[in-house]
């Protein structure tokens, strides 16, 4: 008989754990999007390369309305995708009912 707690521990030990957020330019949006005080920022989480690459395309992420004077995050940028996330997020976490599914799938 198969053990699937065993197999799934096998699975999880050898898994690669990278948080996405932890790293380079995803971790400066996430700085940015949080706007995290000095004291939390992990400074080896990234290059100055990283900021550089950031700071260049950081124009692009904003559109500008003349009229109203109003900045927009475009869809292509890392800080729309986080705005969203987030915003789901919240959504789910304040539903009143919610299902959990099982974390690993019967094979």
């Amino acid at each position: 008989m198969f053990d699937f707690n065993q197999f799934n521990k096998i699975l999880e030990k050898n898994s690669k754990k990278n948080d996405v957020l932890k790293c380079g330019e995803s971790y400066l949006y996430h700085i940015l999007y949080h706007q995290l005080p000095v004291e939390q920022i992990d400074f080896s989480s990234f290059t100055l390369q990283d900021i550089d690459r950031v700071i260049d395309n950081f124009c692009w992420d904003f559109d500008y309305i003349e009229d109203t004077d109003e900045f927009n995050i475009l869809p292509t940028s890392p800080l729309y995708a986080m705005a969203s996330t987030y915003n789901v997020v919240h959504i789910l976490n304040s539903t009143e009912v919610r299902k959990v599914k099982p974390k690993h799938k019967f094979l």
